[in-house]
């Protein structure tokens, strides 16, 4: 929380200070290709990081590969948590009737494991970045894609396989509940579509985080930037 008396809203108009920030670009996930343009996005971001006086420094991949299996059955039995009547159930869209079904199929000790083990990496994480301000990533590892790519008429497994890469460097934060933001600070030059970058704080220091976007934006605005493809 912040301290009586102040707002998010001043932190957006006071200077960051000069932050340590981590940055890494490989995803906890096995087999997920970083699209160039992101890793390119990222790359940008770190110069322009630089290049407002902060101290930006390469770090491991703070989560292992195991957090996704973790994830991924925890988020098949969360999807069960709303009651839905029997004759009701087909009326979900495909994708969420695949992830109830694996739900189902989850036995109590390996939900138990599935939510300790997030727990466990949650924590570890936290702690191997604890020194930096700010850890800097990639927000997806892919482009923007056409709404066809997650077409949802055949095997919903493709779909969920398509979804990956977009939430390979977000899904961990949702594990830590660490603040994140994603800022479009870089565009490509064939199609003129933003790419984004994430910044993730410590925990509950959204304030930093706002001081910082607010500066960056400042330095690289795109408010007046919009989509060759539109």
């Amino acid at each position: 929380p912040l301290p009586p008396g102040e707002t998010f809203l001043q932190h957006a108009e006071r200077e960051p200070g000069t932050l340590r920030i981590g940055r890494y670009a490989s995803p906890a996930a096995d087999g997920i290709a970083v699209d160039p343009e992101c890793v390119a996005a990222w790359e940008y971001a770190s110069r322009l990081l630089e290049s407002l006086g902060h101290e930006v420094e390469d770090i491991p991949t703070p989560f292992g590969p195991e957090i996704g299996d973790h994830f991924v059955t925890a988020w098949g039995v969360q999807s069960l948590g709303r009651t839905v009547a029997p004759g009701q159930e087909a009326l979900l869209r495909p994708v969420t009737r695949a992830w109830r079904e694996y739900g189902r199929q989850v036995t109590g000790e390996q939900f138990a494991a599935a939510v300790n083990g997030m727990h466990r990496a949650a924590r570890r994480g936290v702690e191997a970045t604890r020194s930096y301000d700010v850890v800097l990533t990639p927000t997806l590892a892919t482009l923007a894609q056409p709404v066809e790519h997650f077409d949802e008429s055949g095997d919903p497994l493709v779909n969920l396989r398509r979804q990956s890469p977009f939430s390979a460097f977000t899904s961990p934060y949702n594990m830590t509940g660490q603040p994140a933001v994603s800022l479009p600070l870089y565009w490509t030059a064939e199609l003129g579509l933003p790419v984004g970058v994430q910044l993730v704080g410590r925990p509950a220091d959204e304030a930093t985080l706002i001081s910082l976007s607010a500066q960056l934006e400042a330095a690289a605005p795109w408010r007046d930037r919009y989509a060759a493809l539109l």
